[in-house]
């Protein structure tokens, strides 16, 4: 699972760098997956899982999305600054 970064020793989750897979549908449909075997989870728990899914450091911003996904939490609007 996952491909070699240029350094040889970290790896992006699901191929995602070789599929091109698109991060946020990506983690959409995985959150709709995760939902539909579990029960009423926590804000807590669904970061607990998209962490152990996707530990590579730049999934990390996707983290917010799927919790969100799940139905748990809000989503979170990043507001552009002024210049």
């Amino acid at each position: 699972m996952g491909s070699a970064m240029t350094d040889g020793t970290t790896y992006y989750p699901e191929e995602c760098d070789v599929t091109g897979s698109e991060c946020l549908g990506c983690v959409r449909r995985t959150a709709e997956s995760v939902r539909a075997l579990t029960g009423d989870p926590t804000v807590e728990w669904a970061g607990a899982v998209f962490q152990r899914m996707y530990s590579h450091a730049a999934c990390r911003q996707m983290e917010h999305t799927f919790v969100w996904a799940l139905g748990v939490g809000e989503l979170v609007q990043i507001e552009p600054v002024a210049a």
